[in-house]
């Protein structure tokens, strides 16, 4: 190898020439080669510091979510419920409820759930979470032995898995109640804080909750109901108002053509076939009952109140025999007067308010003799019991007692009694006997009771004129 500069020969191994001083070439290495750096525009250098903090971002976001995505295990789900419910942390114990009890964690439902969670509650689902876990390590077991676990409890225990992994959480079977109440009822019920106008609440917190039941009808009677309902053991729980409304008064029902009944204004209720009581409850404070309408001909239209805490059933008839009183003694009065009259005088063509084509026209007839009687009676009262006449659509049965004298003579007065059957007059608007019968077994008292409606004849009887009546 000779030197490239000025041609000396120089030896494999030096490294400078002897002659003049240049480097071997086959000893000294080659400068390096250097890489020029390749200059990158602001915004590519932006683009890369966004992907580059994006991509720590959501490594730091997974990291956080995959770490606090909650209990990992049964025990520490159980651990961590037990902690809430000694804290009495309702929102706690929300927080836990898989997605499927989401109903559950209104606003309106945790309010409520939170006014029942006392002592006795608390107790209730420390047990209840310890049961859940206790089930879920059975059913862990058994499962691996192809066993079926059966039914389930009110609280079980759930396992989620997704992208942030996995987590327990559990599901509580939720609680409704029922509050029975009649229809013609308007009922505002509150449970806790949950209001219902329907008379059911749903999809609640199983827990003892106190409830509170306004009841009132169309007649103005209302009553306040208060209790309490266990929904943690009975989930499908049923309140019978009706049971605790207690005050109620019923009614006696007639059924008369033409003739209705109201109770505060207000019409009752129809009738079923067969029934002839109607009850109502509450009781209103003021109890006004009429009875409107026509009957044989006579215009009904009375008003009375009652007392609800002293009568246990109320006789509607009662009312309609009131309003038509005054007429049927009237026409008892009259016909009997007509009858003395006829019977002095023996002549039937005296006798009056009798239907002429009915048996007790033959039978006022029988007994009198032409030119009349020796012995002369006379009419001196009459007496019905309002509460006694029986109404019927076409006819009015009453029991009478009848008091007669006779003037001129040593008898002593004589009481009779009789029931009659009375109707509507067919040629005008009045009222006139059809039939009658003699009470023979009767104890004579009608005269002398208080309730009874007395008539009295006003007129004198005079001896020796067929007029004596």
């Amino acid at each position: 190898m000779f030197c490239a500069k000025c041609g000396t020969e120089l030896t494999d191994n030096s490294r400078f020439c002897g002659n003049c001083g240049e480097p071997n070439p086959s000893i000294v290495k080659p400068a390096s080669s250097i890489v020029p750096k390749i200059r990158m525009s602001k915004r590519t250098k932006l683009i890369t510091a966004g992907i580059t903090g994006v991509v720590v971002v959501l490594a730091v976001v997974y990291a956080i979510a995959h770490y606090t995505y909650g209990p990992s295990s049964p025990e520490k789900l159980e651990a961590t419920l037990q902690a809430a419910v000694d804290e009495h942390n309702v929102d706690k114990l929300a927080d836990y409820l898989s997605d499927e009890n989401a109903d559950l964690t209104t606003i309106e439902k945790l309010d409520a759930f939170k006014q029942a969670f006392n002592d006795d509650t608390a107790a209730n689902y420390k047990k209840g979470f310890k049961e859940a876990l206790l089930a879920e390590q059975q059913f862990s077991k058994m499962n691996e032995f192809g066993i079926d676990w059966g039914d389930e409890g009110t609280i079980v225990f759930v396992k989620e898995s997704n992208w942030r992994g996995t987590k327990w959480s559990y599901t509580i079977k939720p609680s409704s109640v029922t509050f029975e109440q009649q229809p013609e009822w308007t009922v505002v019920t509150s449970l806790a804080t949950l209001p219902s106008n329907t008379g059911t609440l749903s999809i609640v917190w199983p827990a003892v909750y106190e409830y509170k039941s306004e009841v009132s009808n169309k007649y103005g009677g209302t009553q306040t109901i208060q209790g309490s309902v266990d929904l943690f053991h009975n989930q499908e729980a049923t309140v019978s108002l009706t049971r605790e409304v207690q005050a109620g008064i019923t009614f006696l029902m007639p059924q008369i053509d033409g003739v209705g009944f109201t109770l505060n204004g207000v019409d009752f209720p129809a009738l079923e076939e067969g029934q002839t009581r109607v009850r109502i409850a509450p009781v209103p404070a003021e109890l006004k009952v009429a009875a409107k309408g026509t009957l044989l001909g006579r215009t009904i239209d009375i008003t009375e109140s009652v007392n609800g805490s002293e009568n246990e059933e109320v006789n509607l008839s009662t009312l309609v025999s009131q309003a038509i009183a005054e007429d049927v003694a009237e026409v008892i009065l009259n016909a009997n007067v007509s009858w003395t009259k006829a019977k002095n005088a023996g002549t039937a063509s005296l006798l009056t308010d009798i239907d002429p084509n009915s048996p007790i026209m033959s039978s006022f007839s029988q007994g009198m003799y032409e030119g009349g009687t020796e012995t002369k009676v006379h009419l001196e009262r009459i007496a019905i019991d309002p509460m006694s006449i029986e109404i019927y659509s076409d006819r009015i049965q009453v029991t009478a007692e009848e008091e007669y004298s006779y003037p001129g003579s040593t008898l002593s007065n004589n009481i009779s009694s009789n029931t009659y059957t009375i109707t509507k007059r067919s040629d005008t608007n009045g009222l006139w006997l059809t039939e009658t019968s003699r009470n023979y077994f009767w104890s004579s008292d009608l005269l002398e009771r208080n309730t009874a409606m007395i008539k009295t004849n006003p007129e004198k009887p005079v001896l020796g004129d067929s007029t004596v009546g």
